[in-house]
């Protein structure tokens, strides 16, 4: 779909911005589908940007699975710092920020504690990736509205369950009630441009 989407640097919250952004929906190749959307970034050491789908109106849904393939190329494979990718709902007044990130820096996944605004490594590592392949991910988690909290209960990363059972605290927040989900690239020290490719994207929330 091409409706709904937005980008930005200076949300993306990097030690630098950029102008140096751009994605382009209907990519052939690399492509699982035959309509992948691609992302690009280009700025100085430690830029990120922000790619975010986002669907209007309130639901009473408590469980999602989340479901995507990435590709990142050769060049930018041994490059990238951090591959974000965030799932989130405002319900009610509360920002459930479900976020993850494979830190290639640091070698683990991380989850995001939305109170504290940090990131938590988790017990799952993340070494980098191999260039020009395609990486499959399912994240299942859950709102638990009664407490204003959330949890990562499960992360299969190409076929490969990993538990994670962590909970987190939700914010307030003034935004209308939505749903949407998320993709960031975060550029390392040396600087150099970052291209990825999500296709076969599937959210099933109940």
């Amino acid at each position: 779909m091409v409706d709904g989407w937005t980008s930005c640097s200076v949300c993306a919250a990097g030690t630098h911005d950029t102008t140096n952004y751009w994605m382009a929906p209907f990519q052939t190749q690399p492509s699982r589908t035959g309509s992948s959307r691609e992302f690009f970034i280009g700025g100085s050491s430690w830029t990120n940007a922000l790619f975010i789908k986002t669907i209007l109106g309130t639901n009473n849904a408590t469980h999602y699975l989340w479901d995507f393939w990435i590709y990142l190329d050769a060049a930018s494979a041994p490059n990238i710092w951090t591959a974000e990718a965030d799932l989130w709902e405002t319900n009610g007044g509360r920002e459930f920020m479900i976020g993850s990130q494979c830190n290639f820096g640091d070698g683990w996944w991380d989850v995001w504690d939305s109170q504290n605004n940090k990131w938590i490594h988790s017990s799952v590592p993340c070494p980098r990736w191999g260039g020009n392949s395609w990486h499959h991910v399912q994240w299942y988690v859950e709102r638990l509205p009664q407490s204003r909290q959330y949890r990562y209960d499960t992360l299969v990363f190409d076929g490969t369950a990993h538990p994670i059972n962590a909970t987190y605290t939700t914010n307030a927040t003034t935004w209308p009630d939505a749903i949407g989900v998320q993709w960031q690239l975060d550029q390392s020290a040396n600087g150099a441009p970052l291209q990825e490719w999500i296709d076969d994207v599937r959210l099933t929330i109940w």
